[in-house]
């Protein structure tokens, strides 16, 4: 677990609806980390909490949440918490398509505001995206509509060495 301290960790608290955040990251620990605290941050806030993921990243990480002393458990039991593949969310039919994955991430962000959550928080590993060559403009038009739904976003880039975060508004 990283200390609340940790720069990062500090930067994920000023987050607030509406921004955007990409991380890169050094080690699977320091994502892990990096992971359990955002999810935390929103769980603590009242807020709906999506994880989406691929190629079997999923599995074991309610476990890996309860080691990082999140709630997990609590919030997959309750709703608040939500752990969706990627493939499924962004790639039906195995394309993807930004104003579909606008309009299932807008609707989504009406169910958490509808259920009487603050906001909705989203973090997304993009690994699909690289993976999948789906290109830099669907993935801008994606990003740029983020705007009209103002979830609270994380995006996971693949890890590399000077990790750092960038942060959008």
């Amino acid at each position: 677990m990283l200390p609340t301290e940790y720069p990062r960790v500090r930067e994920l608290a000023d987050l607030s609806a509406g921004d955007q955040l990409c991380w890169l990251y050094a080690s699977d620990a320091e994502y892990g980390a990096l992971l359990a605290a955002f999810v935390r941050l929103g769980l603590e806030r009242g807020e709906r909490v999506l994880v989406v993921a691929g190629d079997g990243q999923l599995e074991g990480l309610p476990a890996r949440l309860h080691e990082e002393a999140v709630a997990a458990a609590d919030g997959l039991a309750s709703g608040q918490l939500r752990l969706l593949e990627a493939g499924a969310t962004y790639l039906p039919g195995g394309r993807f398509d930004p104003a579909a994955a606008l309009a299932w991430l807008q609707g989504e962000t009406r169910q958490a505001l509808a259920a009487g959550c603050p906001a909705l928080r989203l973090v997304s590993d993009m690994a699909w995206a690289v993976r999948g060559g789906v290109g830099a403009a669907p993935l801008r038009a994606f990003r740029t509509g983020l705007a009209g739904c103002r979830p609270v976003t994380a995006w996971r880039w693949l890890p590399t060495t000077g990790a750092g975060l960038r942060r959008r508004s």
